[in-house]
């Protein structure tokens, strides 16, 4: 980005921060430049403004006391569920066929 731009984004970020309530069609005419462009900081500006937590992220914090190691406990449990799970999927597969096949010698029997 060159110099000129950097110099017009930090005008209107100046512009808005002087006149919080300046529609963008005052801001492109106080700064002088197209009324694009200023929607174009304030865009960037929104986006920059997302890094902040969500209220749900600020619930789900304060109930895990910002604590890491909870969080990586929590997902450590899920990864041992999910493998035991699979593991349990795999066994009931394995007895389902010994099942099928003691089926079919029983009833291949002579009584």
């Amino acid at each position: 980005m060159s110099s000129e731009k950097q110099n017009k984004a930090a005008a209107v970020r100046a512009f808005m921060a002087a006149n919080p309530g300046a529609k963008a069609k005052d801001i492109a005419a106080g700064v002088g430049c197209d009324i694009t462009y200023v929607y174009l900081v304030q865009s960037a500006e929104r986006r920059k403004k997302k890094s902040n937590p969500t209220r749900g992220q600020k619930v789900v914090r304060q109930v895990l006391g910002e604590d890491s190691s909870k969080i990586a406990e929590l997902a450590s449990k899920i990864e041992e569920i999910d493998w035991d799970r699979a593991v349990l999927q795999s066994e009931i597969v394995r007895l389902n066929t010994i099942i099928d096949y003691l089926e079919r010698k029983v009833r291949g029997a002579s009584v």
